[in-house]
């Protein structure tokens, strides 16, 4: 139980600290990528630049991209923000943003100004109407450029463009599009900044074999947060109720989530409400609250990551579940099957000393090799994929946001997947210091069982 708050005030103050639903837009939530967040600022001084964010997803990149341009805009207007989907064109997508400028116009502002010159919109429509005009269709580049010089004209000081999710665009040729449109715009001198983000390995995984063409374009990769970066996600969000924990809940958050915000973001929320909802503990995580938010994380894990491990597991043998786990059970992406077969080993080791009474037969290496192929397959959620042809034996997740369901899902069920961060370098485990006065959840010590790696 945590007193003083309404159902609704408590609901309220906790997505005001952990954001697992929606992106954030401010620095003091956004944890772990002020080294990114510098990078942009600075990339940002040359006239003529982008961005792009890319990397896994979930691992926060419509984050940094909203909380960074937000950084960039000018206090007089909201930055321009568009998503895109499967369908969306290049003409769409700037005609959006034609309409997103016209929805923010206030047109007594535009009136007041002098010597403003807009080549797509007509002044008078724009200051005359009594409604928000009809925005023209943008059917070419210089159409499109004029969106541009107008944004620049009319918008605010310093206006900025987000383009969200751009992987989701599945015609190579719309993308190529971009491409185009951002070289003639350094071209011409007509510039507003924009960030694109997108799901991706690497820039060519996007933008295909285009993106040389465009010296304008900054790369961001992102990688998963430090360990202390999930530790402050956790902490400050309990702190602002007084929460006390023990420890082994921190290490164990930021372990599972296998650094992924959006896994802490989602632990902690449940965890505050287990907390709430229990009327015999004053302010005190223990680890009963701590199973009872993984498992509600595991209940309410997005659909897209969840349904792959479903079609994998739903109907099969046990065996499918316990392969997944062994290959989720380190923080190497690329395993071999020696590899995964040894914790594979482990985790059968384990289970059976938790549950000595069901008492589990591990399978031999022929038909756990044969386990792992059939999970590379669609009729079971292509889960896997082999690394190449020429590294037999090979794997890795399709998706590395899987691995951390996997680890969640793994947890509930009382194995634990992240013991082998004793290979992570020192630097991203970094304790936050004990402050003289302060409670021992600060103690500046690593988790048990893990060590450093070069110690």
């Amino acid at each position: 139980m945590i007193e003083g708050y309404s159902e609704e005030e408590f609901g309220t103050t906790v997505h005001a600290h952990v954001r697992p639903a929606e992106p954030i837009s401010s620095i003091e939530l956004l944890k772990g990528r002020q080294k990114e967040l510098e990078e942009i600022r600075r990339a940002l001084f040359a006239k003529g630049r982008h961005m792009f964010i890319y990397g896994d997803r979930g691992i926060g990149k419509s984050s940094l991209a909203q909380t960074a341009a937000l950084q960039y805009q000018s206090s007089d207007s909201d930055i321009i923000q568009i998503g895109c989907t499967r369908t969306s064109t290049f003409y769409e997508i700037m005609q959006s943003i034609a309409a997103s400028l016209v929805e923010n116009l206030d047109s007594r502002e535009i009136q007041a100004k002098t010597g403003i010159n807009l080549k797509f919109f007509s002044f008078e429509l724009l200051v005359k109407s009594s409604f928000k005009p009809e925005v023209p269709p943008v059917g070419n580049m210089e159409q499109a450029l004029n969106v541009i010089s107008d944004i620049r004209e009319i918008h605010s000081e310093k206006p900025i463009i987000v383009i969200d999710e751009f992987d989701a665009i599945q015609e190579a040729e719309e993308r190529y599009k971009f491409a185009e449109f951002l070289k003639k715009m350094g071209d011409s001198g007509i510039y507003v900044p924009i960030i694109f983000s997108g799901i991706a390995a690497s820039l060519d995984d996007v933008l295909g074999g285009h993106q040389s063409s465009i010296r304008q374009l900054f790369p961001i990769q992102l990688s998963p947060i430090s360990w202390d970066s999930r530790w402050d996600i956790l902490v400050e969000a309990l702190e602002a109720f007084n929460i006390e924990f023990d420890d082994e809940i921190k290490y164990r958050v930021a372990g599972i989530s296998d650094g992924f915000p959006y896994y802490v973001h989602l632990i902690t929320e449940h965890l505050l409400w287990a907390i709430y909802d229990d009327p015999d503990t004053l302010q005190i995580a223990n680890f009963n609250h701590y199973n009872e938010a993984l498992k509600k994380a595991v209940e309410t894990v997005q659909e897209h990551i969840r349904k792959p491990y479903d079609l994998a597991t739903t109907r099969h043998s046990q065996d499918f579940h316990h392969a997944l786990w062994a290959s989720a059970d380190t923080s190497i992406l690329h395993r071999n099957i020696d590899s995964i077969y040894a914790s594979y080993g482990r985790i059968i080791r384990d289970l059976n000393h938790a549950n000595p009474q069901e008492k589990l037969t591990p399978i031999d290496r022929k038909k756990f090799s044969q386990r792992l192929n059939t999970l590379t397959k669609p009729s079971h959620g292509s889960v896997l994929k082999k690394m190449s042809d020429n590294r037999t034996g090979w794997y890795q997740f399709s998706e590395n946001m899987l691995r951390g369901y996997v680890r969640l899902l793994a947890e509930t069920n009382g194995v634990q997947l992240w013991m082998d961060e004793a290979k992570v370098p020192k630097q991203l485990i970094n304790p936050r210091p004990s402050p003289v006065g302060s409670s021992r959840r600060f103690q500046s010590s690593v988790p048990t069982g893990i060590g450093l790696k070069d110690d």
